[in-house]
Protein backbone atom coordinates (compact mmCIF):
# COMPACT_ATOMS: atom_id res chain seq x y z
CA UNK A 1 0.00 0.00 0.00
CA UNK A 2 1.24 3.47 -1.25
CA UNK A 3 2.11 6.39 1.12
CA UNK A 4 -1.12 8.40 -0.48
CA UNK A 5 -3.24 5.38 -0.52
CA UNK A 6 -3.03 5.26 3.29
CA UNK A 7 -3.48 8.98 3.55
CA UNK A 8 -6.94 8.29 1.35
CA UNK A 9 -7.88 5.84 3.85
CA UNK A 10 -7.36 7.35 7.13
CA UNK A 11 -8.85 11.04 5.73
CA UNK A 12 -12.13 9.22 4.42
CA UNK A 13 -12.17 7.43 7.88
CA UNK A 14 -12.12 10.85 9.54
CA UNK A 15 -14.73 12.02 7.34
CA UNK A 16 -16.97 9.69 8.37
CA UNK A 17 -16.20 10.08 11.96
CA UNK A 18 -16.65 13.54 11.79
CA UNK A 19 -20.06 13.48 9.74
CA UNK A 20 -21.56 10.29 12.14
CA UNK A 21 -20.77 12.92 15.18
CA UNK A 22 -22.45 15.68 13.25
CA UNK A 23 -25.69 14.07 12.77
CA UNK A 24 -25.56 12.49 16.04
CA UNK A 25 -25.43 16.02 17.50
CA UNK A 26 -27.71 17.40 15.00
CA UNK A 27 -30.56 14.34 15.96
CA UNK A 28 -33.28 16.27 17.34
CA UNK A 29 -35.52 14.21 20.39
CA UNK A 30 -39.08 16.35 20.85
CA UNK A 31 -39.56 18.98 22.95
CA UNK A 32 -41.48 17.92 26.40
CA UNK A 33 -44.20 20.82 26.61
CA UNK A 34 -48.05 21.27 28.31
CA UNK A 35 -51.27 21.94 26.45
CA UNK A 36 -51.04 25.54 28.25
CA UNK A 37 -47.85 25.80 26.28
CA UNK A 38 -48.73 24.83 23.06
CA UNK A 39 -51.76 26.74 23.07
CA UNK A 40 -50.54 30.04 24.21
CA UNK A 41 -47.33 30.26 22.20
CA UNK A 42 -47.93 27.97 19.25
CA UNK A 43 -45.72 30.44 17.15
CA UNK A 44 -43.19 29.12 19.19
CA UNK A 45 -44.01 25.29 18.22
CA UNK A 46 -45.54 25.46 15.33
CA UNK A 47 -44.16 22.92 12.85
CA UNK A 48 -41.72 21.35 15.42
CA UNK A 49 -41.84 17.85 17.22
CA UNK A 50 -43.28 18.17 20.48
CA UNK A 51 -44.22 15.65 22.87
CA UNK A 52 -47.07 16.42 25.25
CA UNK A 53 -48.32 13.75 28.33
CA UNK A 54 -51.34 13.68 29.26
CA UNK A 55 -54.72 11.90 29.32
CA UNK A 56 -57.16 11.28 26.17
CA UNK A 57 -60.94 11.21 25.87
CA UNK A 58 -63.36 12.20 23.38
CA UNK A 59 -61.97 9.63 20.84
CA UNK A 60 -63.51 9.14 17.74
CA UNK A 61 -63.44 6.32 15.25
CA UNK A 62 -60.77 6.57 12.68
CA UNK A 63 -62.99 8.11 9.24
CA UNK A 64 -61.37 8.25 5.58
CA UNK A 65 -57.51 6.72 7.67
CA UNK A 66 -57.38 9.39 10.31
CA UNK A 67 -59.11 9.74 13.95
CA UNK A 68 -59.25 12.80 16.17
CA UNK A 69 -59.11 12.54 20.51
CA UNK A 70 -58.70 15.47 23.22
CA UNK A 71 -55.69 15.17 25.25
CA UNK A 72 -56.07 16.68 28.54
CA UNK A 73 -53.43 17.39 30.72
CA UNK A 74 -53.38 19.81 34.06
CA UNK A 75 -52.95 22.71 31.81
CA UNK A 76 -55.95 22.32 29.71
CA UNK A 77 -56.89 20.48 26.51
CA UNK A 78 -55.67 19.84 23.03
CA UNK A 79 -57.00 18.03 19.71
CA UNK A 80 -54.58 15.12 18.32
CA UNK A 81 -55.19 14.23 14.59
CA UNK A 82 -53.49 10.55 14.24
CA UNK A 83 -53.46 8.08 11.31
CA UNK A 84 -52.55 5.48 14.48
CA UNK A 85 -55.47 3.28 16.46
CA UNK A 86 -57.32 5.48 18.69
CA UNK A 87 -55.88 5.45 22.54
CA UNK A 88 -58.11 3.71 25.36
CA UNK A 89 -59.76 6.50 27.05
CA UNK A 90 -58.37 7.14 30.49
CA UNK A 91 -54.76 6.17 29.78
CA UNK A 92 -52.00 8.19 30.75
CA UNK A 93 -49.83 8.28 27.16
CA UNK A 94 -46.96 10.57 26.02
CA UNK A 95 -48.10 11.27 22.01
CA UNK A 96 -45.21 12.78 19.65
CA UNK A 97 -46.38 14.61 17.21
CA UNK A 98 -45.82 18.52 15.15
CA UNK A 99 -47.87 21.19 16.34
CA UNK A 100 -49.93 22.68 13.55
CA UNK A 101 -52.98 25.60 13.55
CA UNK A 102 -56.35 26.82 11.94
CA UNK A 103 -58.44 23.65 10.46
CA UNK A 104 -62.01 23.50 10.53
CA UNK A 105 -63.85 20.11 9.60
CA UNK A 106 -66.96 18.44 9.62
CA UNK A 107 -66.53 15.27 10.97
CA UNK A 108 -69.09 12.28 10.84
CA UNK A 109 -69.44 11.17 14.08
CA UNK A 110 -68.25 14.71 15.85
CA UNK A 111 -69.94 17.16 13.70
CA UNK A 112 -68.37 20.86 12.66
CA UNK A 113 -65.11 20.78 14.75
CA UNK A 114 -62.82 24.22 14.87
CA UNK A 115 -59.17 22.52 15.68
CA UNK A 116 -57.42 25.84 16.46
CA UNK A 117 -53.78 24.74 17.63
CA UNK A 118 -53.56 20.92 16.97
CA UNK A 119 -50.92 18.17 17.43
CA UNK A 120 -50.22 15.80 14.24
CA UNK A 121 -49.35 12.52 15.74
CA UNK A 122 -46.66 11.04 14.47
CA UNK A 123 -46.42 8.13 17.60
CA UNK A 124 -47.23 7.59 21.25
CA UNK A 125 -46.11 6.02 24.66
CA UNK A 126 -48.37 4.65 26.94
CA UNK A 127 -46.85 6.34 30.55
CA UNK A 128 -46.75 4.17 33.29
Amino acid sequence: MTQSMRITIVAVLGLLVLVTGLLVFMRTDPKSITVQQALSTPDKYYGSKVAITGTPSQVTPSVSGYGVFRLDDATGSIYVVTKLSGPREGAKVSVVGRLNTGVRADLPVAGSVALGTYLVEEKRFVVE
